[in-house]
C-alpha cells in the first residue's frame, strides 16, 4: 500500500501483534476514537446464528471502535466460518451495512439470515 500514490495510508500505532498483522491495544483504541472513515471492511473468526466472534478480546475492542468510526461496515466472511463459535461478541450481523460471503454457504442458512434482516449478498468464491 505505501507505493500507491492516490492512497493515503494512516498507521493508528499501539502495540503490534504479529498473529494478526495489526496494530492493537489502548493506544490503537484512542487514536480510532479522534478519526472517521467512509467505509470499515472487516472479517471476524465465528458466526453463531447472528452473532460475530472473535476469540481476542483485544481485537474485538479494536474492530468495534473502528465500526463506531465508519459511516458504513461491511463484514467479509467465508462460509466457513458460519455455525462456529469463538469467545467474545464483535457484533451481530444486522450491524453491518453489507455482510459479503461466498456461494458455499447454504442457501437454508443464506435464507435464515435474510428473514432476521441481515442485508446478505453471496458472491462466487475462486
Amino acid at each position: 500500500l505505501v507505493d500507491k500514490d492516490e492512497l493515503k495510508l494512516i498507521l493508528l500505532g499501539g502495540e503490534y501483534h504479529p498473529t494478526y498483522n495489526a496494530f492493537i491495544g489502548h493506544i490503537c483504541e484512542n487514536a480510532l476514537q479522534k478519526i472517521r472513515v467512509n467505509l470499515l471492511i472487516c472479517s471476524a473468526s465465528a458466526i453463531d446464528k447472528t452473532a460475530t466472534l472473535i476469540q481476542d478480546p483485544q481485537v474485538v475492542r479494536v474492530k468495534q471502535a473502528m465500526a463506531a468510526a465508519a459511516s458504513r461496515s461491511v463484514l467479509l466472511i467465508d462460509s466457513s466460518k458460519f455455525g462456529k463459535v469463538a469467545l467474545h461478541l464483535f457484533a451481530d450481523l444486522t450491524d453491518f451495512d453489507l455482510v459479503l460471503s461466498d456461494n458455499g454457504l447454504p442457501n437454508e442458512v443464506a435464507v435464515s439470515l435474510k428473514a432476521a434482516g441481515v442485508n446478505l449478498k453471496i458472491v462466487p468464491a475462486q
